[in-house]
């Protein structure tokens, strides 16, 4: 154990010694505090209650200022610093309490010489300021240093010489977890990101705006049945007594009169009653989150409450996060919150009703036909194995994708539901599916564009007038690319198997692997090639997979570029054409005895159809000249 840790120690246990006697003598008034003589690191005439405003900032990022006010007339703090954004309660009462209950153990006198083995030097240091009146009164400047054990610091005031240890780490409360001077501290763990804290028995209504639909719930008393008629007289039975009042939550409006699901409903209102936040942005920006005209709302009744709470929120993204702002209050603050918080708050249709679906056994289903952007397609099941007969290719198919479009399609479910087509582009759908069951009614789904509740598309099932929702992963499942539907290797080969490679434009040149690399022939000259660069052009082309596919018959359009032909260890060769470039860049090719022509783009085809340049690998020659030491000669007179 280091001396400097010992000294302090043998001081403790002596002044627990001396209290234990003291005790044995009846007199109790003497405390550790104040024998160890702890000392209060803040001003004694400075009171917790009028501190207004502090600064909290890393000696190395100085320009990085976390400021925090109190604001005017009001009990909360706001972190100026970061949009004025509300702080924690609890976390602002505890840092103060901290700070005003700091007591430090006199450590050692130290100068600016010394302030640097504490990291109490002001370029070094942990600095907190505390302001008072209209927040330019600085109140204390402390300084917090090292720490010497867990859960301590050094700390001195500003512009004193004392340094102290205080038991309370104050870089960590105030949400600082490094040592690094240049590190500075961040709002996060001071901001109160609970958007409402609401008792969720006291909601009695909710309203949702969604894009294409809203929906209103009210907690209603439930009907009950008049009770019958008494008789008069002897035969009079006893009074019935009166049943109790008793609640549920029906759905007010919207829904196409669909049975609600009180499970769906009931994560509705747990989330308004806790809704919480992952960041407070900047509120100057709402364009940006989709807030100056919101397509989503929440209007929230409370029992008692004439006011209502009313929440605009906006997703831009789909695939990002959502923001949200209470408009029912004065202070505008904006919240981030996740997509998956988001989409509790306004959830997709199928969350709350039952949707159309269908459900077929897989073996069922005998043919499908598609039709997208990217062409048509028609697959057929011959003895439960699938199958593409249109387009034509010579390709073989790849059956676990083909497999999945029947999958999908077998037990479909409609993931939402809109109250009105327009926008929906059903009119004239971009993607439609066909598929056939034995022994059953031809199913079809239409699919039209993008919606903005869900991400999704809007879909219509067997030419209902309701309008329906898709997700995007069926919509990717169901219409796939057609060239992703075949394998689109040019071969199946082994680059260690290829031992030569001809590359032909206006002349040809030839790699041939030999024992010890490769060597290449061009212009009647044979040299090494460069052992890399030929390495990677095999693997290039063992491993060379088409960009697109075109398919019909074999064609050769757009004007010769190159043939390459690659000769296999077993005698074997292999050869594809290819032509110049189309408009778009890319270059089709086409291998002898296929009728699917191969679609590479340019960098594809460029990393194939290597020059000589790129290829050859001349050493440069040293020569080596001799010379002789030859007798000056004097000059003619």
């Amino acid at each position: 154990m280091k001396p400097k840790t010992l000294i302090p120690m043998a001081i403790i246990i002596a002044v627990l010694g001396g209290l234990v006697f003291l005790r044995s003598l009846g007199d109790e008034s003497f405390t550790l505090v104040d024998e160890v003589k702890l000392t209060k690191l803040l001003p004694d005439d400075l009171s917790l209650d009028a501190i207004t405003k502090l600064e909290i900032y890393n000696g190395g990022a100085t320009e990085e200022i976390l400021e925090l006010l109190k604001e005017a007339g009001e009990e909360g703090w706001v972190v100026a610093s970061h949009f004025d954004a509300p702080v924690t309660g609890t976390k602002i009462d505890t840092f103060l309490g901290d700070l005003f209950g700091l007591r430090g153990e006199f450590r050692a006198a130290g100068g600016e010489d010394s302030f640097g083995t504490y990291d109490l030097a002001e370029e070094s240091a942990f600095h907190i300021k505390g302001y008072t009146g209209d927040g330019e009164a600085l109140g204390f400047h402390l300084l917090v240093g090292k720490a010497p054990g867990i859960g301590n610091r050094f700390v001195r005031a500003a512009g004193e010489d004392a340094i102290y240890v205080a038991d309370v780490d104050l870089r960590q409360r105030a949400g600082l977890y490094t040592d690094e001077s240049a590190d500075p501290p961040t709002p996060d763990s001071w901001l109160d990101k609970k958007i409402l804290e609401l008792e969720k028995t006291d909601i009695t209504k909710v309203a949702l705006t969604m894009p294409g639909k809203a929906l209103a719930f009210e907690y209603q008393q439930k009907s009950t049945e008049a009770p019958e008629e008494q008789p008069d007289g002897e035969d009079a039975a006893a009074p019935t007594p009166t049943p109790a009042i008793e609640y549920e939550w029906v759905l007010a409006s919207g829904g196409g009169g669909r049975p609600l699901k009180d499970a769906g409903l009931q994560g509705i209102l747990s989330k308004i009653a806790t809704m919480g936040a992952s960041d407070i942005v900047d509120p100057t920006k709402k364009d940006e989150y989709g807030l100056i005209k919101p397509a989503f709302g929440v209007r929230v009744g409370l029992m008692g409450d004439a006011d209502e709470i009313v929440i605009e929120a906006g997703h831009p993204d789909d695939g990002s996060d959502g923001y949200v702002r209470v408009a029912s209050r004065d202070k505008d603050v904006v919240y981030k919150v996740t997509k998956f918080n988001f989409e509790q708050l306004f959830p997709k249709g199928s969350t709350l009703f039952d949707l159309p679906r269908v459900s077929f056994d897989l073996q069922d289903i005998t043919e499908i036909n598609l039709t997208s952007p990217d062409g048509t397609a028609t697959l057929v099941n011959e003895r439960n194995a699938w199958n593409i007969i249109d387009p034509m290719s010579d390709l073989p198919v790849l059956a676990s994708k083909l497999t999945g479009i029947a999958t999908t399609l077998a037990a479909w479910q409609a993931d939402d539901y809109f109250d009105s087509p327009d926008g929906s582009g059903l009119a004239s759908p971009e993607r439609t599916v066909t598929f056939k069951i034995a022994n059953g009614p031809e199913q079809t789904i239409e699919v039209g564009g993008e919606n903005e509740s869900t991400g999704g598309r809007y879909a219509r099932l067997n030419g209902m007038n309701a309008v329906l929702g898709i997700s995007a992963s069926d919509v990717s499942k169901v219409f796939p690319e057609l060239k992703d539907l075949f394998e689109r290797d040019l071969f199946d080969i082994d680059e260690l198997d290829i031992q030569a490679i001809e590359i032909t434009r206006t002349a040809t040149l030839r790699l041939d692997r030999n024992p010890t690399g490769w060597s290449i022939t061009a212009g009647g000259l044979t040299t090494n090639a460069k052992a890399g660069t030929a390495d990677a052009l095999a693997l290039a082309i063992a491993q060379l997979q088409a960009d697109d596919l075109i398919f019909g018959a074999a064609r050769m359009q757009g004007g010769f570029l190159a043939s390459v032909g690659v000769f296999m260890s077993d005698g074997t060769e292999k050869r594809f054409n290819v032509e110049i470039a189309q408009a778009d860049g890319t270059h089709p090719v086409t291998v002898p005895g296929l009728v699917t022509t191969f679609v590479l783009n340019a960098d594809t085809a460029a990393g194939i159809l290597l020059t000589e340049n790129d290829l050859r690998d001349i050493a440069p020659v040293s020569v080596e000249v001799e010379t002789t030491d030859v007798a000056e000669t004097p000059s003619a007179p």
